[in-house]
């Protein structure tokens, strides 16, 4: 990347995170970790955040609760991950209906999203 996709990358993660009421920590560490556990560049775990969002509201679970459960499950994400890291998105969200964490979600063996 040069300095202005860098940038506007950065300015696309940090407007990610504030409209889904993430700290910018939370944000850059968001998709960092999908980027990290599914191979996706981060312009793609950007948009990966995005679309988690919306399967987020449809599914009538708290979109900034889910993103921040994937950001703080690292190492659950990168344990069970698929390629596009749709199953993660599942199981977060699934684990938020259920009010419990990612981590907790994928120690119990909970993953048949």
């Amino acid at each position: 990347l040069n300095n202005d996709e860098a940038e506007k990358l950065s300015n696309s993660i940090l407007d990610t995170g504030k409209a889904l009421g993430l700290s910018n920590d939370e944000a850059v560490k968001l998709v960092a970790g999908i980027s990290t556990a599914t191979g996706l560049s981060m312009e793609q775990a950007d948009v990966f955040a995005k679309q988690t969002t919306l399967l987020a509201q449809q599914a009538g679970a708290a979109p900034d609760q889910v993103l921040k459960d994937i950001a703080n499950s690292s190492e659950t994400v990168a344990k069970f991950t698929d390629a596009s890291g749709e199953n993660i998105a599942k199981a977060a969200i699934q684990a938020q209906k259920l009010g419990i964490s990612l981590d907790k979600f994928g120690r119990n063996d909970g993953w048949s999203c």
